[in-house]
């Protein structure tokens, strides 16, 4: 889970970068050795709120073991950064044991359920 927690900061990088990856492969390798500082490099210049470079930071130590749980990031930033949608989606995927389901029937449990889950974002 704390290796899905760091990707989970590298999408949420990518989506306040515009689309642009945060790490290439060459990037990752350099910033595991201790060589690279995406913060200073691109975070910091590029994203402008406080709150995502604070959650982005937590979410991207090197150290899996100093990284929260998905759910603790969810829960500490919601508002400041997650929509409340987001808490409830979430708590929804924990209670229908989704965690536990292989990656392609997730997604096909979800897509079966994709108007459920509309009108309950709707409500």
């Amino acid at each position: 889970e704390k290796m899905d927690v760091f990707a989970a900061g590298c999408i949420i990088a990518q989506v306040f970068l515009g689309g642009d990856v945060l790490f290439n492969l060459s990037d990752l390798l350099a910033y595991r050795q201790g060589k690279s500082d995406p913060f200073r490099s691109v975070i910091d210049t590029r994203i402008e709120d406080p709150d995502v470079k604070d959650m982005l930071r937590h979410m991207l130590q090197l150290d899996p073991e100093q990284r929260d749980t998905a759910s603790g990031y969810i829960k500490q930033w919601t508002p400041k950064v997650f929509s409340h949608y987001f808490e409830m989606f979430y708590s929804n995927i924990i209670g229908c044991g989704l965690v536990n389901v292989k990656p392609d029937e997730r997604m096909h449990i979800l897509f079966s359920r994709f108007d459920d889950i509309l009108d309950t974002i709707r409500k």
